[in-house]
């Protein structure tokens, strides 16, 4: 049911989710975004693993569990909406073996030249409760009658 916009609560959480990062996600994001492997081509294994673990590229996590933490949330509960701006702060490494657990929550809302935009933030920690990642995303909320033009 969506709220009214007078009614959107700040504050709410959009989402919790817990995953385990593996080898297929890595393989499986460097062939979707077509990244090179490895990344640094002159690096030698050891170089490319400064702890333990082989580690994910850096907006992986954020790229596949953003639509759990906000995107269902915000389009069944506040309406349909683009991307405005996004913001990352990269901590720590995500690596293959770590279980993470991410937490999304609306930050603020505003108006700006007759448009509703909703901010969003996700927090990624590991199982020991270090955070490795803080994602901010601005949506702007579309109109109930907007039709795409194609």
């Amino acid at each position: 049911m969506k709220i009214p916009w007078d009614e959107v609560p700040i504050g709410a959480r959009s989402g919790t989710v817990t995953f385990t990062v593996t080898d297929e996600m890595v393989d499986q994001h460097i062939e979707a975004a077509e990244l090179p492997s490895p990344w640094l081509p002159d690096a030698t294994p050891e170089e490319l693993r400064p702890g333990p673990g082989r580690i994910a590229p850096v907006d992986m996590i954020s790229r596949l569990y953003g639509w759990n933490l906000i995107y269902g949330f915000h389009n069944s509960r506040i309406g349909q909406s683009v991307r405005a701006k996004q913001a990352a702060t990269f901590y720590a490494p995500a690596r293959v073996g770590m279980t993470i657990t991410a937490t999304g929550h609306l930050v603020r809302k505003y108006e700006k030249r007759n448009r509703k935009f909703i901010v969003y933030e996700m927090n990624f920690f590991d199982s020991d409760g270090t955070l490795l990642l803080r994602d901010e995303r601005v949506l702007m909320v579309l109109p109930d009658d907007f039709q795409a033009k194609g």
